[in-house]
């Protein structure tokens, strides 16, 4: 890990580009940026485009090798995402798990 490398001692080689700035490149031809510019045009405080825009970073974190801060947020954000693409209420409940046996009787 890192971490670990760090401690030993590392060379300088390493340490320089440990601790380079990161910088987060968009590719504006990519379709997901394309679909939510389109979003964002059409309304400013679309919550949908929002969630897309930090699912992707945080994508963009995971695939640089890096570990998420707050990976409940990102699975909440996940989750919100999909319950759109779906059509589920964002404010539906999960059910609870006594309705098993009223399912099971039909």
């Amino acid at each position: 890990s890192t971490q670990a490398y760090q401690k030993s001692g590392g060379d300088t080689t390493m340490n320089y580009y440990l601790n380079q700035t990161k910088i987060l490149e968009i590719n504006r031809h990519h379709p997901l940026i394309k679909d939510s510019l389109c979003r964002i045009k059409d309304s400013k405080n679309d919550k949908t485009t929002f969630d897309f825009a930090h699912v992707m970073a945080e994508i963009a974190i995971l695939r640089s090798g890096y570990h998420l801060e707050d990976s409940t947020d990102f699975a909440k954000c996940i989750e919100s995402v999909l319950r759109r693409a779906v059509g589920i209420s964002l404010d539906e409940k999960v059910e609870d798990e006594s309705n098993d046996d009223d399912m099971n009787s039909k």
